[in-house]
Formats: C-alpha cells, structure tokens, sequence
C-alpha cells in the first residue's frame, strides 16, 4: 500500500474492503447499506439521513485523499454506494418488507449503473463531490420510483374493487 494512503481512507472508502471485492464491488457496497434494516423500524428512515450526512462528510475528504494515489472515480470506492442506497431506504412511507428491499436494490443499481440523465452529467465531472453526488441522485430517484410503485400497490386494489362493482 502507498505510504501516502492511510489505512483509515481505505476502509472508509471501501466500506471495511468490501470495494476490493473483484466482482460487483458496488453492489457489495450497495448490501452493506441495509444493514441499518437492523434498526427499529421508526429508527431507520431518520438514522439513514444521519448516516448518509456523517457519511458524506467523512468520505468527501477520505475520497479526495484516496483519488489522489488510486485514480478518478476508482472502481474501489463504494462509500458513495452505501450513501445513495441509505437516501433510497430513508423515506418514512416506505414497506420494507424483503421484496420492496430487493426492488429498491435492483432499481438503485440499475440507476448506479447504467446512469441515465442527468445523473450521467453528475457523473463525468471529476472530483471527491461528484463520486457522492451522482449516487445522491441515483438514491433520491430510486426513492421516488419506488414510492410511486408502492403508491400504486396500495390504491390499485381500492380500483379494482371499484370497477368490478359497475
């Protein structure tokens, strides 16, 4: 390891080395987010919140300094992983039940991953705010992707049951 890297930069900003993982380090980094479903469930929408800020500040510098020695945006790096999936996991209306756990898994990967507009904008930029701010986005659409799916989970019954009535 570069004498210029400081062990704590490296756990931080591989979550514990789950970033040195070889295959889907980000998804690696994405699962280690939901151990805050540990919580009580009244805790868990606040708790993620904090987290995602005390995590932020913490890996902005952490990922400045490690960018410095391993490269831009370096496939290593999941703390941005974690903090998107805790903004995808922090609203307070959500059911977490396994399922809508998976679901919201899968859309923040696929957002994390693929990066449609605009968070491929955020992307491209270089920079420790960049590697976060692209998975805020990706966090903050899955959260409202999947409000909506569950929204409509609740009230299609209600229609449905209207409908066969007439």
């Amino acid at each position: 390891m570069n004498s210029e890297l400081k062990k704590f930069d490296e756990i931080t900003v591989t979550v514990f080395y789950l970033g040195k993982i070889k295959y889907a380090p980000g998804t690696f980094g994405s699962i280690a987010a939901l151990t805050i479903l540990f919580l009580p469930g009244y805790m868990i929408w606040y708790s993620s919140l904090i987290f995602v800020l005390v995590l932020s500040i913490i890996g902005f510098n952490s990922i400045k300094r490690y960018e410095n020695v391993k490269g831009f945006d370096h496939s290593s790096i999941v703390i941005d992983e974690v903090i998107g999936m805790l903004i995808a996991l922090s609203n307070p209306y959500l059911i977490l039940t396994p399922f809508w756990i998976l679901i919201s898994l899968g859309i923040f990967r696929i957002f994390d991953i693929l990066k449609p507009f605009p968070i491929n904008l955020l992307n491209i930029r270089k920079g420790a705010f960049f590697v976060i701010v692209d998975d805020v986005a990706a966090g903050i659409f899955t959260l409202v992707i999947v409000h909506i799916f569950q929204l409509g989970y609740r009230i299609l019954p209600f229609f449905i049951s209207f409908w066969e009535k007439y």
